[in-house]
């Protein structure tokens, strides 16, 4: 198993802060979320992680090389982007490195979930993708709770 964090973004919900420090290195608690994440993912046996990269990207490739040497097992691969991609670009763009299954995380989500279930229920489910997502007005996708796929794409207007 391994793991691709997206950090590309401009973090632009939080201008003014984010031109000088790209949101995936806020601290919480004293510790860049980046941190907080790949420390998680590599107490769950997570070594090799992409992430892609293009806001102050300068920024968050010298806070890479210093948690290479807090994690000397950890296998990082970087994929720049000269311009945003997206979530689908920036996969595209990465896709050498999706060799295994891979978790696909967000820079700058914190959360409490039990990835070890999700990795069980994936490989159990036997399905080629497994999403996991909150349910709520906002969210852009309709699942068929039925099937526990996909049934649509919500367009906003």
């Amino acid at each position: 198993m391994q793991a691709f964090i997206l950090s590309a973004g401009k973090g632009t919900r939080l201008l003014p802060y984010t031109q000088i420090l790209p949101k995936p290195l806020f601290p919480i608690l004293g510790k860049p979320i980046l941190k907080i994440i790949i420390s998680s993912l590599y107490k769950l046996g997570i070594h090799s992680i992409g992430i892609n990269l293009h806001h102050l990207k300068e920024k968050i490739l010298n806070f890479l090389s210093e948690i290479q040497n807090e994690f000397p097992k950890l296998k990082i691969e970087v994929f720049i982007e000269k311009e945003l991609l997206g979530t689908g670009g920036a996969i595209l763009n990465a896709k050498k490195f999706f060799k295994e299954p891979t978790l696909i995380i967000n820079s700058d989500i914190l959360t409490n979930l039990n990835f070890k279930k999700v990795f069980d229920y994936h490989f159990s489910a036997n399905h080629p993708i497994t999403m996991v997502m909150y349910k709520g007005e906002n969210n852009n996708v309709k699942i068929d709770e039925t099937s526990q796929t996909i049934s649509a794409f919500r367009i906003k207007g």
